[in-house]
């Protein structure tokens, strides 16, 4: 192999267009790298903000339908009918409206496939009626912690318990 002169004119030209072609490429390359980086991310940050939205958006729905669930049910006479004839002592009109208030809360859990549990609970804090899973459940006579059952007291009218 011929050896090359250090001042031949190709040592000479390779000498200085050799560093000025790699950096060349090298910034090249790097620009197409920062662009497109850019590029990717504003892209992913797009789709990322649409997802999140169309998320935050179906859980806002979702929640207002609950709300709209709990209001509907709490304006049914069934409840007042059951606690007048409670009042009176009436106690077989008060199972007979008990029922249906289970059939009510049994059709509406089955409707609704948000629900695994409801109770119907009398101010003593005893269970009246339970739903779990869209079918009616032996009430027991549980009643619930007295320390959950003070904050559910505590509630103003309109107001809902977030509890366990």
């Amino acid at each position: 192999m011929p050896r090359l002169d250090r001042r031949s004119l190709l040592v000479r030209l390779l000498a200085w267009l050799l560093p000025i072609s790699l950096t060349a490429t090298l910034a090249i390359s790097a620009s197409t790298y920062w662009i497109a980086h850019g590029a990717i991310l504003r892209e992913l940050e797009q789709g990322v903000s649409a997802f999140a939205s169309v998320a935050a958006a179906q859980t806002k729905a979702f929640f207002e339908q609950r709300r709209n669930d709990l209001a509907t049910i709490s304006q049914s006479p069934l409840f007042r009918d059951h606690y007048m004839n409670v009042e009176y002592g009436l106690l077989q009109e008060a199972e007979m409206r008990r029922r249906e208030i289970e059939g009510m809360l049994v059709g509406f859990a089955r409707r609704a496939e948000v629900y695994p549990q409801i109770l119907y609970l009398g101010v003593d804090g005893k269970v009246i009626g339970r739903i779990r899973d869209g079918r009616a459940a032996p009430p027991g006579a549980e009643a619930l912690d007295p320390e959950t059952l003070r904050a559910l007291k505590s509630l103003r009218p309109g107001r809902r318990y977030a509890g366990d």
